[in-house]
């Protein structure tokens, strides 16, 4: 088998490729003769008709059938001798018999680049130290209270603020008919929390205890809902008690009633400890950012073209579902949710995808010849320890995670994102770290 490959780019080769025609006849050979004991022709008994026969009648599909495995076969095996990675399916552009009876064969492949990764290692990255104030465990101290606050009616007034929980009885009605979803019973709505569609809580600041209000509330065109876009609501509302938030004390009782604490200084202790480790974690990753920044920025890749575009049309669909959740949010709210985004110009969002998409594919290709070169893979015990991180941190049983993984494409994007994690891990720990108050040496 002769093989040329033709360099149109580092990203594209033209493959020609010559099957001899002596490996052509054996295999059609010995195809017809499989044929003999599977066909019936008549005139002759079974596996006994003539070769010349069934050439006559099954050559041509025999030799598709030929060339169509010698394909399938060969190609393959010819790209991973070349260390070809095709990026897309190999685009066959000329086939034929010569008249010497053997086979050529011309294929177009656009492939992953072919370079040796450089000045990866010993990247230099500035020190950083956790410094955690007093200000955010005094803010995480802050929400242990409100988690455990209690609500208490209010004797000094009588008048609906901002701040409160109205306890209410609703029933709403659109055109006269009753709203679905639009009745309920001693609820509980906190004025100010922007809980409720269309600014209910607003609307209601200010009434009395015993009062009744009408308030409208019009649901925006493209509502979720279909039954209430564009329309509006009335809501009967009538408020039948105040009550406040009141936080519990800061002390060693409320550190006991939230975990294994026996004083508030060991809760505070260990705020501090989760705060670190935090911070601790966002340095680190801010780290490998700054890593791979350089190394990007130290080698030139050529990209494959379809590579691009194909995590450009990504991000474009990625966008439009955004902006469709983002409506569908909006018009949930009704007319008093925050205003949206404004308008960005196509162009401009056409080309921050484009030069997105050319940065997050170069990425991908640099750090997948660092894992080949660095020899660095996913075992299977790191995919379960992975699992079992991801079923911790969601609080679901093990067995579903697993389940929720079970398909080999899902499974296989998993081991892609530990693959890239322990990738940087390695990055960063093969990097100068650079104290933060000595310079950084020059290039």
């Amino acid at each position: 088998m002769d093989v040329t490959v033709e360099d149109i780019s580092n990203v594209e080769k033209n493959i020609q490729i010559q099957f001899p025609a002596d490996l052509i006849q054996d295999k059609i050979d010995k195809k017809l003769n499989d044929l003999k004991g599977q066909v019936v022709i008549k005139g002759f008994r079974p596996g006994k008709a003539p070769v010349k026969m069934l050439k006559k009648l099954f050559g041509k599909q025999v030799e598709d059938e030929i060339v169509e495995d010698l394909i399938k076969e060969e190609l393959p095996k010819l790209l991973e001798e070349k260390d070809f990675q095709p990026v897309k399916v190999p685009e066959i552009t000329e086939r034929k018999f010569n008249q010497d009876q053997s086979y050529s064969l011309q294929v177009g492949v656009e492939i992953q680049p072919i370079f040796e990764p450089t000045d990866y290692l010993g990247v230099e990255v500035t020190e950083k130290t956790v410094e955690i104030d007093d200000e955010a465990v005094q803010s995480e101290l802050k929400k242990i209270q409100e988690a455990n606050a209690v609500l208490k009616p209010v004797e000094d007034r009588d008048e609906l603020q901002d701040g409160d929980t109205a306890i209410i009885d609703f029933v709403a009605e659109i055109e006269g008919e009753p709203m679905p979803g639009g009745k309920s019973e001693n609820f509980q709505l906190e004025i100010g929390s922007k809980s409720f569609v269309g600014g209910l809580e607003e609307k209601i600041i200010g009434m009395k205890i015993e009062e009744n209000r009408e308030v409208e509330i019009y649901f925006q065109n493209d509502h979720p809902h279909k039954l209430l876009a564009g329309k509006t609501a009335l809501f009967k509302v009538d408020l039948k008690e105040i009550k406040l938030k009141e936080l519990p004390e800061l002390n060693d009782e409320l550190a006991k009633t939230v975990g294994e604490y026996e004083t508030l200084e060991q809760l505070r202790e260990k705020i501090t400890a989760g705060i670190t480790e935090m911070e601790q974690e966002k340095i680190k990753d801010e780290q490998k950012q700054e890593v791979l920044k350089q190394i990007l920025i130290a080698n030139d890749i050529e990209l494959p073209p379809s590579m691009v575009e194909r995590y450009n049309k990504f991000l474009e669909s990625q966008h439009q579902q955004q902006q469709q959740m983002l409506k569908s949010i909006a018009a949930a709210q009704g007319e008093n949710s925050a205003s949206p985004a404004p308008e960005v110009d196509e162009e401009t969002l056409k080309e921050t995808w484009q030069k997105k998409a050319k940065e997050q594919v170069k990425e991908f290709i640099l750090l997948d010849r660092i894992a080949k070169k660095e020899n660095l893979s996913v075992n299977d015990e790191e995919v379960d320890t992975h699992l079992k991180k991801i079923a911790k941190q969601t609080g679901q049983p093990i067995a579903r995670v697993k389940s929720n993984y079970a398909e080999p494409e899902k499974i296989e994007q998993l081991r892609d994102t530990i693959l890239r994690e322990k990738n940087l891990d390695f990055l960063l720990e093969s990097a100068k770290i650079i104290p933060a108050t000595a310079p950084a040496e020059q290039a």
